[in-house]
């Protein structure tokens, strides 16, 4: 069974994220070996992204490790496949005027977080996790940074599903909305999640 995910979404900034503790998301069941190959539009600028996901081992623990090139960064996001925990990322950022590289390593998780909560350690990343998001069981979930204090924390509802059409075809999809919570004039990000048989 081969699964592919189509993501659509309108943002201003970029999303991603490492999500621990509190609300438990559950595995997706990625294929080990998908390949996913995309193009994205900015401005006048468009990007092509490549990524695969590999399926491995480390400490014990089955994980996915998400390796994403384009022409602008690499990345490079591990996380727990039991629950979609991210705890590992390293990103290289490359534009005209430099090239940066950013990691960060989860060495320890202390926060307390509600049922319906989600600790974020890092905005990269966030959408492979949302594949995980236990769709039948959670209307809604918020996303706490972990390591900062912030007082409107990031919101993902649950906006059930929907049919998707494209050239080819009709795909049924669920349909995630994430905002800020306690600010309702700022836009919000629209993610279509779909499973292709």
């Amino acid at each position: 069974m081969i699964r592919k995910i189509i993501i659509t979404f309108f943002i201003l900034i970029s999303a991603g994220g490492y999500l621990v503790s509190g609300a438990r998301f559950v595995d997706p069941e990625i294929p080990d070996g998908e390949r996913i190959i995309y193009s994205s539009i900015t401005g006048e600028k468009g990007t092509r992204t490549e990524e695969e996901v590999s399926v491995k081992e480390e400490q014990g623990e089955e994980i996915y490790e998400f390796v994403t090139k384009s022409e602008e960064s690499d990345q490079i996001i591990k996380m727990t496949k039991s629950d979609m925990s991210l705890y590992s990322v390293q990103i290289l950022q490359k534009n005209e005027n430099a090239v940066i590289e950013r990691k960060a390593n989860l060495l320890e998780n202390n926060a307390k977080l509600k049922a319906d909560e989600k600790g974020l350690l890092d905005f990269n990343g966030l959408y492979h996790v949302l594949r995980g998001y236990p769709f039948d069981a959670m209307k809604s979930v918020k996303i706490v940074l972990l390591g900062a204090r912030s007082f409107f924390p990031l919101v993902v509802e649950n906006e059930g599903q929907e049919v998707i059409r494209t050239k080819d075809r009709a795909i049924g999809c669920y349909k995630l909305r994430i905002g800020v919570s306690g600010i309702r004039a700022l836009r919000r990000v629209l993610l279509n999640f779909l499973n292709i048989r």
